[in-house]
């Protein structure tokens, strides 16, 4: 009975791990049962010493291992294995039998509901978190840890579930991976909601735009493996339509323009502009390049006043300009969204013109 659970419960402390990195609550469980072990193997100390408990566990061991021993030997046979049939690359897999991978799966589903319960009750429920604990470290811990265990997820997946499993012996197998699925999908999407919770309130940059993005390909690939596995579909077609998926998502972000969002959401929930943001990095806003422009443009129409003056948005709008004047000198810096912002600040600094 043990040997049979052993594997799958090595497997589940992998994913107990990453819940302990990504959540600081279980962090805490896990700290509190070593300290507990810690205090019980320091009272056995004082009546039993630590040498002796030694000594019974090597011996309980060896004992253990003579009781295993066949009580009559078997000769060792020579016989001329048949030839076994090349496999074909369609059809290779690993042999794993149905009765493993449920017992993992039985395991994994234990593990991931825990996750799955404290996120419902402190993400979307709003329940109290415990004393000494926020909101944006519960968000940002938990991020990348939970999209590492949604990918190990997906691997194990497409390692084990074959094309040719048969029904009668997969068919629980099959109903508990959709449902670990299910919580790995909702585990995603708890992902990208910590990511909007910690960027209300160290603002947006380009690489957690980029994060949110890539746990969203994330929760559409582990939506493919349902479909994957449901329709009985090989790795070659989950492969394939990733990579068109990933294609699709690509081309769509050539045609948005992440700078002027990341400015312009800055810029509306800083503190100066009376938002629950941190202060806006002027330094960043500049590092983004000229297609901050309307955005400090337009905290500086409304906002200039309450900057100090070495800080004051429109002496980074001239450098702005003035960068994007350079660019657009030669043929090849000009874009349409370029020509668009200059011809935006050509007319406010025409309209402050004429006010003066």
């Amino acid at each position: 009975m043990f040997r049979h659970w052993f594997v799958p419960a090595v497997l589940s402390l992998g994913f107990v791990f990453l819940f302990a990195v990504a959540n600081p609550v279980i962090s805490q469980w896990i700290e509190s049962i070593k300290q507990s072990i810690a205090d019980i193997v320091s009272d056995l100390s004082k009546y039993i010493p630590a040498s002796r408990i030694f000594l019974w566990g090597v011996t309980g061991f060896l004992i253990w291992g003579l009781l295993r021993l066949r009580t009559e030997r078997q000769g060792v046979v020579f016989v001329k294995q048949p030839r076994r049939k090349r496999r074909t690359a369609s059809t290779y897999s690993l042999d794993i039998s149905p009765a493993f991978i449920v017992r993992c799966l039985i395991l994994f589903n234990a593990v991931f509901a825990v996750q799955t319960v404290m996120d419902m009750c402190y993400l979307w429920g709003g329940a109290e978190l415990p004393q000494g604990m926020t909101y944006a470290e519960y968000a940002h811990r938990g991020a990348y840890p939970l999209i590492a265990a949604a990918l190990l997820a997906a691997l194990f997946v497409v390692v084990t579930f074959r094309k040719n499993a048969s029904e009668k012996s997969m068919v629980w197998a099959r109903r508990l991976v959709y449902a670990w699925i299910a919580q790995n999908i909702f585990l995603t999407l708890s992902s990208v909601w910590r990511l909007v919770l910690y960027i209300e309130v160290y603002s947006l940059t380009r690489l957690r735009i980029a994060a949110g993005i890539w746990m969203l390909l994330v929760a559409a690939g582990l939506a493919w493996i349902c479909i994957r596995i449901f329709k009985s579909y090989t790795n070659t077609w989950l492969i394939n339509v990733n990579t068109v998926t990933l294609a699709a998502v690509l081309f769509v972000c050539c045609f948005i323009n992440f700078d002027g969002i990341i400015a312009g959401y800055n810029v509306r929930h800083c503190r100066e502009a009376g938002g629950k943001g941190p202060p806006v990095d002027l330094q960043y806003l500049k590092h983004l390049g000229p297609e901050s422009l309307p955005a400090l443009i337009w905290l500086d129409t409304n906002y200039g006043h309450r900057f100090r003056a070495r800080n004051l948005p429109s002496a980074y709008i001239n450098l702005l300009r003035h960068e994007l004047g350079d660019v657009l000198k030669t043929w090849q810096g000009w874009s349409l969204r370029r020509g668009r912002l200059q011809r935006i600040s050509s007319n406010v600094e025409r309209n402050n013109t004429e006010e003066k």
